[in-house]
Formats: C-alpha cells, structure tokens, sequence
C-alpha cells in the first residue's frame, strides 16, 4: 500500500480502524448459480422482503438482484452502513474491487465525503472471464504500465483519485483447503506475510461458489486468530468482512 490515502493526503499513523477487503459498489452477476428446484419460486422477485431472507443467507448467489452491489438502492444502503462504522469508531476501508468487477471510484469518493471515513481504492484485473477482449489481448507490460499509472497518477477512470495498493487481484486455484489446518497457517505466517480473516458475519457453513468447502463460522476464524496471538503473531492480523451482495447491508436484512 503506498504511503499516502489516495482519497485525500492522509497519514497511515491516522487511519484507525481499518477493514481491509470490502467492497462498496461493484456487480457479481457472473458468479449467479442457479437455487434449488425446489426453491427456485423464492428467488424470482427482485428484492429483499423478510419472509425471503433467510433463503437468501443460505443461496445468497441465487438471486440476481442480490448480486448488483451497484444500483440505486445499494448505494443508498451502503452510505448508510459507512456512516454507521464510523459512528462506531471505523477510519478507513480498503476497498477490494478492481475491473471486471464494475469499480466506481467516483462513488468511493462520495461515499468518503458523506461518512468522512478514509477510503483506499484498488488497481488492478479481476479474473479472466470478466475482461474484454481489448483487457484480454493486453501484454505483461500494458498490465504493469496501466496500474503503474493508477498508483501514481490517478485511476483511468477517475483521475482525481489515485490507488493505493494492488487488489483485489484473484486467483482461483489452488484455492480447496489452502490454509484450513492450523499448521499450514502458522507456518504462512511465518514468512512474515499478514493473515486476513474476512467474510465475517456470514454464518453460512454451505458455500456456493465451491461447494466441497465448508465456510468457516466466525467463532472458528477467532479461533485460528488466537493461535496467531499465541504465536507473536497478532500484529500481522488482518480483519473484514467482504461485503460484496446486498443482503449483508444493515438496511437489506444483515446485522454485521
């Protein structure tokens, strides 16, 4: 991360609190599975009711409407819960989506402005299947070159805002069980590398996007998390949530 917030000359020594992975206006339409036969009826009509949300929790990839983290009502809710983390001491948010994933840096800004918490905006691809073919045909230097312009002269799309670090930059393999087991996780540590526990306040063992894996309760993130501190570790913990679907908005049915 450079040394400045690219919203704004701020010293790190004034951040306070940070989220590190979040997103606060992007589109994950590409990742829509479809629900349930049996369900398939409780996913058809474009909106958050109560007597559907906790179908939603369970299949949250399912419903279209869930997935646009970029229209009107997401962002009304969104400046919402930003305002709300600083009332209860938030600093900053590192925001995570890059392109492919319909970044909206000047929505960043707004939001910023609004909550008058610190935003830090991200350069770089998400995975393959979400550019263009111009993004597509582009070599190893018009990659570098490109992000090397956002992290120092402002954001192709938004001048006036430069980025502040590389990310969120995908990979998706290998991915099953990387860092489940303990030891693995310790011994990443290790290499002085920071450790980030986020999707916090999701409480959904069943994962949609890859279904072999079991997705960790929050108790069980903690749990990792004290054998960090137990270690020395705890000053290379990294904490977030990964807000990227609507139902996990205060204001669309979530409490975290």
């Amino acid at each position: 991360m450079s040394s400045k917030v690219q919203t704004g000359d701020v010293s790190p020594a004034v951040l306070g609190r940070t989220l590190t992975h979040e997103h606060l206006a992007m589109n994950f339409e590409h990742f829509y599975r479809e629900p349930p036969s049996t369900l398939a009826g409780k996913f058809q009509v474009p909106s958050l009711e109560l007597h559907r949300l906790g179908y939603v929790r369970q299949y949250p990839y399912s419903l279209r409407y869930n997935l646009q983290l970029d229209d009107d009502a997401a962002q009304s809710a969104v400046t919402d819960d930003v305002i709300e983390y600083k009332i209860a001491g938030g600093g900053t948010i590192v925001e995570n989506t890059t392109e492919g994933l319909n970044r909206d840096i000047k929505f960043y800004q707004h939001v910023s402005r609004a909550s008058n918490v610190h935003i830090v905006a991200g350069t770089g691809h998400y995975i393959a299947d979400l550019q263009n073919g111009d993004t597509l045909q582009k070599s190893t230097e018009d990659v570098y070159n490109h992000m090397l312009q956002e992290l120092t002269k402002g954001c192709v799309n938004y001048e006036q805002v430069k980025a502040g670090f590389m990310g969120e930059i995908a990979s998706v393999w290998p991915l099953r069980g990387t860092l489940v087991e303990d030891d693995i996780l310790l011994e990443f540590s290790q290499l002085g590398t920071y450790c980030q526990f986020d999707l916090f306040g999701t409480e959904v063992s069943y994962y949609q996007l890859e279904v072999t894996t079991d997705m960790l309760s929050d108790a069980q993130r903690i749990q990792k998390m004290a054998a960090l501190v137990k270690e020395g570790r705890g000053n290379r913990i990294l904490m977030s949530h990964d807000i990227h679907t609507k139902h996990r908005l205060v204001s669309k049915g979530s409490i975290i």
